[in-house]
């Protein structure tokens, strides 16, 4: 799998409708029931033909130009140091819906300024007798947000086959999600050294099995390290006093007070 390292996150609500349900956690092992509500079909006129737009609450979207566009679910879920993750499907119900017309396919984003992309349809997709996207369920990714070691896991609730002109749709699907040979004492050791109330804060929502995870805070208090350039001390003084006032501790130091600007040097000092 893919490794990713996340910086700044927006969260946004998955379901508007549906609902994902964890049972039966362990650290080794657990279920999730997906529920999802029915999409809507529309028909979409365009200069190339008429197709059909799958609507659906609140999801994303698949990103391939040129293939039909679908809605898909992501999910982040904690697993823990040291664990294989991998995903299975016990149980599901499914739906055909019979389309009047071709799933309108994805096209390229159009850019502020300049001409305008070019029309974009995978006809040879579009001939074939296969669904797409081909799994249901998947993990596309796994990296690190903070201390909390995450994988990415994607669901198709819709998914469409062009020469048979239907789409299969998964209102319920149970899944097993397997974390074998986890490290769970060096996970929780790793979310202690790197507690961080701010960032527990918006993970708490973006986490699917946060709580699962979920620690205590240190009996610290939160402060801010500053370090800058020597001739800019004078500048962030300001900045340093108002989150003093917040009730933040706050310490201001600068490149010669840690040793120098070298990457290790700085490291060392914090």
């Amino acid at each position: 799998m893919k490794r990713f390292f996340i910086f700044l996150l927006f969260i946004f609500p998955i379901f508007l409708l549906g609902e994902i349900k964890i049972r039966n956690f362990s650290y080794s092992s657990f279920d999730l029931e997906v529920t999802t509500p029915q999409p809507t079909i529309l028909k979409k006129e365009t200069p190339e033909g008429i197709f059909s737009e799958v609507i659906f609450p609140a999801s994303g979207r698949t990103d391939i130009v040129g293939k039909p566009l679908l809605p898909i679910l992501r999910e982040f879920i904690e697993i823990p140091e040291g664990a294989e993750v991998k995903i299975f499907v016990k149980n599901y119900k499914k739906e055909e819906i019979k389309l009047n017309f071709p799933v309108y396919p994805l096209q390229p984003p159009i850019p502020k300024t300049g001409p305008a992309p070019v029309w974009t349809k995978d006809e040879e997709f579009y001939r074939r007798d296969q669904f797409f996207p081909a799994e249901v369920v998947n993990l596309v990714s796994s990296g690190y947000i903070r201390a909390h070691r995450v994988a990415v896991l994607e669901i198709s609730p819709v998914r469409y086959n062009p020469q048979r002109g239907i789409i299969e749709f998964y209102p319920y699907l149970e899944l097993e999600i397997k974390t074998e040979g986890g490290n769970i004492s060096k996970t929780l050791d790793n979310l202690r050294n790197w507690y961080s109330l701010p960032f527990e804060k918006r993970l708490s929502d973006l986490i699917l099995n946060y709580r699962y995870y979920e620690i205590d805070p240190p009996n610290l208090p939160i402060g801010y390290l500053i370090i800058v350039p020597d001739e800019w001390s004078n500048n962030i003084l300001p900045l340093a006093q108002w989150r003093w006032r917040k009730g933040y501790k706050t310490w201001v130091k600068t490149l010669s007070e840690v040793g120098g600007g070298q990457a290790n040097t700085v490291r060392n000092y914090i």
